[in-house]
Parts: C-alpha cells; sequence; structure tokens
C-alpha cells in the first residue's frame, strides 16, 4: 500500500511541563500577601500574563471577582489557601 506514517506527538495538558506561557490565569488565595507570593513565583518560573488577588468575605470583593472573571478569558483560575 502506498500509505504515510505521520509520527503521533502527544502535547502535554500539564502546564508545568508545556511552554506555552502565555496562558491568562488568575490566582486567588487567602489574603493579598498569598496571592502576591504566587502571582511572583508564576512570573519568575515564566508565566507573564497572572492577576493574583486575596480573597476577602465582602461583597465588595464579590463584584470586584466577577468584574475580573468578566474582563477576559482566562485559561486557568487558581483558588488556594
Amino acid at each position: 500500500s502506498n500509505s504515510v506514517k505521520v509520527p503521533v506527538t502527544q502535547r502535554s495538558t500539564n502546564m508545568a511541563e508545556t511552554k506555552e506561557r502565555s496562558w491568562h490565569i488568575l490566582v486567588m488565595g487567602r489574603g493579598q500577601s498569598t496571592a502576591e507570593k504566587a502571582e511572583k513565583h508564576l512570573h519568575e518560573i515564566g508565566y507573564k500574563n497572572v492577576r493574583a488577588m486575596g480573597v476577602e468575605n465582602t461583597k465588595e470583593f464579590d463584584e470586584k471577582l466577577i468584574q475580573m472573571l468578566h474582563e477576559r478569558e482566562w485559561d486557568g483560575v487558581s483558588i488556594g489557601k
């Protein structure tokens, strides 16, 4: 037969293993200090489009979060402590 074999490449879905560093990532942590540390770490390992915010139990925070979620299409949203 005249079939052509095409090599199969496997693409990683693990963000840390991909070379794609342009992902838009929203990070939320307990308190602004934790969020800032997370943002700094992600910038240091090459992710440049990161926004971080400290979680607060207020109506104002809820409104700010909703606004941020709608301001762009995020590739990832991380909620940690």
